[in-house]
């Protein structure tokens, strides 16, 4: 997007939908309290909140020169996180500072600092479980693979004689995937 000096990209309480990144030019910040906040040159980006609450934009910023900014609306980005959880993460941990326990796992030291924390108490089992339906839900849908990788996890985890140690799964669900490794325990 081009946008010429002293042009009006968001007010503050609009709605937001879109985040922007500065490739070229200068904005201005600014709030109706405070006035200018301040200005923001190539590679700085502004508007991130539309992008994972709906709440209302928190300041005006305007064009100070001539900018060439890149966008992202909120419809795109929500689609980019739903197929790319490691960056669902990411996202919620650097710029949300909010993020459940489901979303932790997926980023690379969320996960990493839980298998620690499970193998110091002996029931590293668990995430090595998880880990391997993640990896499980990825794979194409040739279903020969599919039901070779569910038989190796229900094998190595589920079993009664397990060499990893059982996972702790409700009986009931543990004795319909031993049945039926394409239960809904391998999809959710």
């Amino acid at each position: 997007m081009e946008l010429g000096p002293k042009t009006r990209i968001f007010a503050e309480d609009d709605q937001g939908h879109s985040f922007y990144i500065i490739a070229y030019g200068t904005v201005s910040v600014s709030t109706k309290n405070n006035g200018q906040i301040t200005t923001l040159g190539p590679g700085k980006y502004f508007g991130e909140l539309a992008l994972a609450s709906t709440a209302k934009r928190r300041a005006t910023v305007t064009t100070v020169s001539k900018c060439i900014l890149l966008t992202f609306q909120k419809a795109d980005f929500d689609t980019f996180l739903e197929q790319v959880p490691e960056a669902a993460a990411d996202f919620h941990i650097k710029v949300v500072n909010d993020v459940s326990f489901g979303m932790l796992l997926h980023h690379a030291i969320g996960l990493e600092c839980f298998t620690k924390f499970l193998e110091s108490e002996y029931s590293d089992e668990n995430i090595k479980f998880w880990v391997a339906v993640q990896g499980f839900k990825k794979l194409e849908d040739d279903e020969k693979d599919l039901r070779e990788e569910a038989l190796k996890i229900v094998d190595k985890y589920l079993n009664d004689e397990s060499d990893e140690g059982q996972v702790n799964v409700q009986f009931f669900r543990r004795k319909q995937t031993l049945t039926s490794p394409r239960s809904k325990l391998m999809k959710t």
